[in-house]
């Protein structure tokens, strides 16, 4: 009885098999959190360049004087869309999907929801004060789902609270 205990522990078939099923797994999650890594880096790259398009959109559509002759006041307000020319140029900058971005604007840390609001809200930035400090800047924030292929358990920091999110500020001059 004692031979036949010592064969069946010397007996080295399906080995491999066991082998396989053990580092499998460890095998999978690792190319699962390659990919993911890959796929949210991708996505927080796009992010970015959408906030960066979006924020020299934004400033560049400040209300200013201008030589159209229906635009003569100080700050032709009426005459500008910063909040609608911007929101399309990010939306435009990426390949994402444009109805799960989020895009907020603000001007000296009060949100802009609409052309309105936004050029008048640059307009007293750029004209109340004279003198450039931090109140006086814009900012464009981006926000987007990630994707998750591998619990958030296992690695915590990859998407915090579930988004990906980019703030450019820059001052109004």
């Amino acid at each position: 009885m004692f031979a036949r205990l010592l064969d069946v522990v010397r007996d080295r078939a399906g080995a491999a098999v066991a082998e396989f099923a053990i580092v499998t797994p460890v095998l999978m999650a690792g190319l699962l959190g390659v990919i993911q890594f890959g796929i949210v880096y991708y996505d927080y790259m796009l992010v970015e360049d959408a906030a960066q398009v979006g924020e020299r959109t934004f400033l560049q559509n400040r209300p200013f004087s201008t030589t159209n002759l229906s635009c003569t006041a100080a700050c032709p307000t009426a005459c500008f869309t910063p909040y609608s020319s911007t929101v399309s140029a990010v939306q435009n900058a990426t390949n994402l999907t444009v109805g799960q971005l989020a895009i907020n604007l603000s001007v000296a840390g009060t949100q802009c929801t609409s052309d309105a609001s936004c050029g008048t809200a640059l307009c007293s930035a750029y004209s109340t004060t004279g003198s450039y400090t931090a109140a006086n800047t814009a900012s464009v924030t981006v926000s987007y789902p990630c994707l998750t292929l591998l619990p958030a358990s296992w690695a915590p920091n990859i998407c915090k609270f579930g988004f990906l999110t980019s703030t450019i500020a820059q001052r109004v001059d």
